[in-house]
């Protein structure tokens, strides 16, 4: 008998974030592989029926700071598009760990594999939702209201009124110092994106306008289960902001999403102007996508400076 056999007590804060009956006992079962963070199958009574939820519990400030960005991710997600990802019930610090958080969500079964066709449509939805002005502007801005977390690396996502200073402050060079503190200073790749920041952004961000970048909510991956006995596309472990919507297309790229995702999600999404940049913009963003991955190895990193040394040939010096 192990972890991973013997059900686990639900903590008080747990039964009480879930809507649980606090007098009936409910049990937490693990589940192995789901995630970066311990995962648990949570059965409880909830008035006269009896309820099956999603926890997940981590240690320390890097689990609270994560599950606090899930929990508004997914809120933000299911006012946008609901049923697009997993209802939260909220998140929260247990009552016997003080040092140990959770996030309670809705359970839904996973069939991981291609993306189907509704996919693309369905994300295209969540992206034509108006956007919210945050505090202290006058317009939509991109960030968000919390940090999120991408696996185990942290986004920033304070607000900025440009796209192109978000996504050179707010990702490209701050996953070049996470690289750099954990893995050791790679001067090549620094140098490589510095060129990129200097020459590709301005021109292709600048050819678009600001009126055409439009400001969208995005998740991290992208699953397939069956919530109410249909099958329905859905975003899991989501780390949203309001960026250019195309930047969830350089993610899908990452992740070997098929040309039919693409021709779905356009079919009701246009192209950015001008449209001829297209392949390049989502080129750049499938970039970061490349260079954020936690287990960057030989042959990611070898596609991030094949990628950036596209980009300077296109639109500055490859040398």
């Amino acid at each position: 008998m192990d972890r991973y056999t013997i059900p686990r007590l639900a903590d008080p804060a747990i039964i009480a974030t879930a809507r649980l009956e606090p007098d009936q006992p409910a049990q937490m079962y693990f589940r192995k592989g789901w995630s970066t963070s311990d995962s648990f199958e949570l059965f409880g009574n909830s008035g006269e029926q009896r309820v099956a939820l999603m926890v997940k519990t981590g240690l320390g400030p890097q689990a609270r700071a994560k599950f606090k960005g899930e929990d508004a991710s997914l809120r933000a997600m299911n006012v946008a598009l609901e049923g697009f990802a997993p209802r939260s019930f909220g998140w929260g610090r247990m009552e016997g760990d003080q040092n140990e958080y959770f996030i309670v969500t809705e359970l839904l079964e996973v069939v991981m594999g291609s993306p189907p066709v509704g996919l693309g449509r369905r994300l295209s939805r969540m992206h034509s939702q108006p956007t919210p002005i945050p505090p202290s502007f006058e317009a939509p801005a991109f960030g968000f209201s919390v940090t999120t977390f991408c696996g185990e690396i942290p986004q920033d996502n304070t607000w900025k009124a440009s796209w192109p200073q978000f996504y050179v402050e707010n990702r490209l060079r701050p996953i070049c110092h996470i690289i750099s503190t954990a893995s050791g200073r790679d001067p090549e790749l620094e140098q490589q994106i510095e060129r990129v920041i200097k020459d590709v952004v301005p021109v292709l961000f600048g050819r678009m306008g600001h009126e055409n970048i439009s400001r969208r909510s995005r998740g991290r991956f992208i699953g397939r289960g069956e919530p109410e006995h249909s099958v329905e596309d859905f975003v899991l472990g989501p780390a949203c902001f309001y960026g250019h919507s195309e930047y969830e297309l350089g993610a899908a790229r990452v992740y070997g999403f098929p040309p039919v995702f693409f021709e779905d999600y356009h079919f009701s999404t246009p192209r950015s102007e001008p449209i001829e940049d297209w392949y390049w913009r989502v080129l750049l963003y499938e970039l970061y996508g490349l260079i954020q991955i936690p287990s960057i190895g030989p042959g990611y990193r070898d596609s991030a400076m094949s990628i950036m040394r596209m980009l300077l040939l296109k639109f500055g010096t490859p040398d």
